[in-house]
């Protein structure tokens, strides 16, 4: 018998109901929801081009899951990956390499003020031992763990780390969670959803 909502995990699922312009809130609510973690408050977003090209045709071209901007002009890759990749945490860097060399401007002097860059990795498997349900990666100082930049982040989901069930649910994150990892799965609405109108949406 075939599920009767979505599975949001797929790469159809998940750019269906988050890559889709007539969708921009729930997008910007499930980016509020993880980037409040880091005090970033997001206002509107801009769906950017998920094929970042190199600078000649000799560099290798990079597509991601998906790519928007906020008001501030801050970038956001958002990737979902379930089966275990080599590399995969390599991968990001290059992604997040390629957005701020693109902020760079041809022929003219550039005083390499780029507007901040973050990743957020929805993760079915956690890529590292005593994972928590969500890890930030900064750069930082050893020894003070004093921040190099603020405006660049890297923020792994780790749903294999979510145990909640539907009557634990407290949050707005917790809620996202749950139906990332469980939407397909569901038979209804869950009560603790029914007020929920993203969720009223999305099945």
């Amino acid at each position: 018998m075939p599920n009767k909502y979505i599975n949001l995990l797929t790469d159809f699922g998940f750019k269906f109901i988050f890559g889709n312009e007539n969708n921009k809130d729930l997008l910007m609510d499930f980016l509020n929801s993880v980037m409040a973690f880091q005090n970033v408050h997001i206002q509107n977003i801009t769906y950017k081009n998920t094929e970042i090209l190199g600078q000649n045709d000799e560099e290798r071209r990079a597509v991601i899951d998906l790519y928007c901007t906020n008001e501030k002009g801050e970038h956001f890759i958002i990737e979902v990956q379930r089966a275990t990749q080599k590399y995969f945490k390599k991968r990001v860097i290059f992604y997040m390499s390629r957005l701020i060399q693109e902020q760079g401007i041809k022929n003219s002097d550039w005083d390499y003020n780029f507007k901040g860059v973050y990743c957020i990795a929805i993760l079915e498997r956690s890529l590292f031992s005593n994972s928590e349900i969500i890890q930030t990666y900064r750069i930082l100082n050893e020894k003070t763990y004093e921040k190099y930049l603020d405006d660049i982040g890297i923020i792994f989901i780790n749903l294999d780390q979510f145990h909640k069930k539907q009557d634990e649910l407290e949050t707005n994150f917790d809620k996202w969670l749950y139906l990332l990892k469980n939407l397909h799965r569901l038979k209804g609405i869950p009560i603790r959803l029914q007020k929920n109108y993203l969720l009223g949406y999305l099945i």
